[in-house]
């Protein structure tokens, strides 16, 4: 039940809205940006965002899952996939959530991408615990 509360703390502090980073050049070659969404599209992924972090409050990660999985779908935010991240991550989906959650390390928020950071280190150490090899 621990877990359950430190994950819901998690997505609870990154459910507001995300400030747009300021841009910069990169050091390296950025990866591909996002083609971009409709209106009708980044706000329908932003309530199916919305019920999924309801249905984590609600104690339904597998519904949970389902809407955050529906909404990256729809609009490929880092703030979506961290959700997915702590979604599978409490559903035990340890190789899925790795995935997601290094899509989310990559946000150019940094707070964002800070706390899937720390996700990945926790999905780290319980695949360790387990005996999980992740994937690279």
């Amino acid at each position: 039940m621990r877990m359950l509360w430190s994950v819901m703390f998690a997505l609870a502090a990154c459910g507001g809205s995300q400030k747009a980073a300021e841009p910069t050049a990169p050091a390296a070659p950025a990866p591909a940006a996002p083609a971009p969404v409709s209106k009708t599209a980044a706000d329908d992924a932003a309530k199916l965002n919305e019920q999924g972090k309801e249905a984590m409050f609600a104690n339904q990660p597998d519904d949970a899952e389902v809407k955050f999985r529906s909404a990256l779908a729809l609009d490929a935010q880092p703030l979506y996939a961290f959700n997915l991240c702590v979604a599978q991550y409490t559903l035990g989906k340890l190789g899925e959530a790795n995935q997601a959650c290094k899509t989310a390390s990559a946000a150019p928020d940094a707070a964002l991408a800070g706390k899937a950071n720390k996700m990945l280190e926790k999905i780290a150490d319980e695949a360790k615990k387990q005996g999980i090899t992740l994937p690279p």
